[in-house]
């Protein structure tokens, strides 16, 4: 499944040496983007450049993807979150399975990923949570999905995460059934 299917994805080259990076699209750039792939006359085409330049510098970047450890117990632990992401399952219950206990799981996600389990486990759950949205569930049936109390809870880590409500982050065009 095309994990993006529920967004609209543009893609720019702009530099050769600069790594590829995901941005939070706001609506004006979206609009300059459409008007910049239909053919212009040339001031036209300067002009809506020039404010994608603009508006491009200001876009947010999207922390996108979740990154996989080395370490045997570590990986274990993270693909079966990634088998059954939720939030209502406490990482002692995830070490227990991989058979770690808490604080070596701790030690080794802060090493090994750079993070702590929670800011990992809330990628892999923002992840899975665009998965479902590019089925076109609603927010309320992710959230529960996902082990959230509550949609405004859920709503709440998306917001966090990406700097956009969760229906405009998931159902840009208001598509959200």
């Amino acid at each position: 499944m095309d994990v993006l299917s529920a967004t609209q994805v543009f893609t720019a080259h702009l530099y050769r040496d600069v790594p590829s990076t995901a941005l939070s699209v706001p609506p004006l750039l979206r609009e300059v983007l459409i008007a910049l792939s239909k053919p212009s006359e040339k001031r036209r085409f300067d002009l809506l450049s020039a404010l994608f330049c603009e508006e491009l510098e200001n876009a947010p970047a999207l922390p996108l993807g979740v990154r996989l450890p080395q370490d045997k117990r570590l990986r274990q632990l993270c693909e079966a979150v990634l088998q059954t992401p939720r939030l209502d399952i406490p990482l002692a219950q995830w070490a227990h399975d991989c058979g770690a206990s808490v604080a070596t799981v701790q030690r080794l996600f802060k090493h090994e990923l750079g993070c702590h389990f929670n800011a990992w486990r809330q990628q892999a759950l923002l992840a899975r949570a665009t998965e479902l949205a590019a089925q076109q569930l609603p927010l309320a049936h992710i959230a529960l999905e996902l082990g959230y109390r509550s949609q405004s809870a859920f709503s709440f880590m998306v917001s966090q995460c990406t700097g956009q409500t969760a229906s405009t982050y998931f159902y840009p065009k208001g598509n959200e059934n």
